[in-house]
C-alpha cells in the first residue's frame, strides 16, 4: 500500500517515492545568459496586477530572458526562461520586504514549471524559447507557442559596463525576493483550496555585464493560435510604453534557494 512518509519530499507523481530533505541545497545553473529590458509605464496600469498587502516600488515592468546551461537539477541541462515581473513592496501583518514579483515566466522544460509552480508558486507556464542566436555581435531570441511567434528581442553593441555600474548590480543581485502566488483551484468549482503568498530566494553571481543597444517586439496572437498566451500577450503589449531602458545582458551564475522557501502574510 502506498503511503507518505512524514520525513520525505515529493513530486508529482508521488507514487513513485519522495527523498530526503536537504535544508543546504541550491538549485543552480552554473552557466547563465541573461537578456534584461525595463520599461517605464502606467502605475495605474501595474496596480491592477498587485494583490492586497503589495505597492510598486516603480511604476516599471522588467522582462527578461535567461539561458541556463549545466544546470544542476537537471543532471547537467539546459532550459530557458522568459519572465515579466515588478519592483514591489510588500507589507503585511508579519512580514515587511522588497522584492520582485512575477507576473509571468515562460519556460521550455516541465521539470522547473514543476517544481517552481505548485511547489512556490512562481507563474510557469510552457513556451518554445529558442537559444541565443550570435551573429556579427548581435544576440536574439524568440518565444512562441505550437509555431506561432509571440515575443522576439534582439541587442547588440554590447559594452561592458563600468566599474561602478558593476559593483552596483552585482549587490542587488546577490540577495533577490522572488515573490510568489501559490494557488490551488477549488475542486469542482470556483475559488481556492489553497492561496498562500511564497518568499523565494534567488540571486545571480555575475562574470561580466554588457550595456547594449536593443529591442523587444511583441506580436500579439488570435484565441485560437495562442490560447492562455494570447491573453497575456494582449495585456502586457498594451501597457502604455513611457520609455524603454536599454538592456543589458549578465553571463555568470543564477542560485535559487528552494529550501529557504516560506509562506510570508
Amino acid at each position: 500500500m502506498f503511503c507518505f512518509c512524514k520525513d520525505q519530499c515529493y513530486r508529482m507523481p508521488v507514487f513513485f517515492g519522495g527523498s530526503d530533505y536537504d535544508a543546504t541545497y541550491e538549485a543552480t545553473a552554473f552557466d547563465a545568459l541573461t537578456v534584461s529590458f525595463v520599461q517605464e509605464t502606467s502605475r495605474e496600469a501595474l496596480n491592477c496586477y498587485l494583490p492586497a498587502g503589495f505597492t510598486l516600488l516603480t511604476p516599471t515592468i522588467t522582462y527578461e530572458y535567461a539561458q541556463f546551461r549545466n544546470v544542476n537539477f537537471l543532471a547537467g541541462g539546459a532550459y530557458n526562461i522568459f519572465q515579466a515581473s515588478l519592483p514591489v513592496h510588500f507589507e503585511g501583518k508579519k512580514d515587511s520586504l522588497d522584492g520582485v514579483l512575477p507576473l509571468v515566466i515562460w519556460e521550455n522544460n516541465t521539470i522547473p514549471i514543476l517544481g517552481g509552480r505548485e511547489e512556490s508558486g512562481m507563474p510557469k507556464i510552457y513556451a518554445d524559447i529558442s537559444d541565443i542566436t550570435t551573429i556579427d555581435g548581435s544576440y536574439f531570441s524568440s518565444v512562441s507557442f505550437h509555431g506561432n511567434t509571440f515575443l522576439d528581442f534582439d541587442v547588440s553593441n554590447l559594452r561592458p559596463c563600468p566599474e561602478s555600474q558593476f559593483s552596483s548590480l552585482k549587490a542587488s543581485y546577490a540577495n533577490i525576493n522572488a515573490i510568489g502566488l501559490r494557488y490551488i483551484p477549488h475542486v469542482g468549482g470556483p475559488g481556492a483550496d489553497l492561496l498562500q503568498l511564497i518568499l523565494y530566494p534567488q540571486s545571480i553571481v555575475p562574470y561580466r555585464i554588457y550595456n547594449c543597444e536593443g529591442s523587444l517586439n511583441w506580436t500579439k496572437l488570435l484565441y485560437k493560435k495562442g490560447l492562455i498566451h494570447s491573453i497575456i500577450v494582449e495585456q502586457l503589449s498594451s501597457l502604455p510604453l513611457l520609455s524603454m531602458s536599454n538592456p543589458t545582458l549578465t553571463k555568470g551564475k543564477v542560485i535559487m534557494r528552494s529550501p529557504l522557501c516560506r509562506v510570508i502574510k
